[in-house]
């Protein structure tokens, strides 16, 4: 099927237009992002670990609760990034991550 001139040049637009509002959401939630960054530091500066261990399992258990959050998601997460971590670190997350049980 032939397409006109309108038609082609509707399909251009549209996709245009989506790109457009692709990169407006995209710098909307890198701002939200920073912001949102800005805040939780604003938040959590002058936390010594233990608060902040405290507040990390709080927060956790009730997002588990909820359903938001699963010990297994937060498992794939350390995986992730275990290869960055010395064997400290590692022992210090899983023994976090073992007080979520509690």
């Amino acid at each position: 099927m032939k397409k006109n001139l309108f038609d082609f040049a509707s399909e251009k637009f549209d996709e245009k237009e989506e790109k457009i509002c692709q990169e407006d959401l995209e710098k909307k939630i890198d701002e939200n992002t920073k912001t949102n960054a800005k805040d939780l530091y604003k938040k959590y500066k002058n936390y010594s670990k233990d608060e902040l261990v405290d507040e990390f399992l709080s927060s956790s258990k009730e997002k588990i609760k909820q359903g938001s959050l699963s010990k297994d998601k937060i498992r794939e997460t350390l995986s992730s990034v275990a290869p960055y971590m010395n064997q400290n670190q590692k022992n210090f997350f899983e023994n976090l991550l073992s007080k979520l049980d509690e």
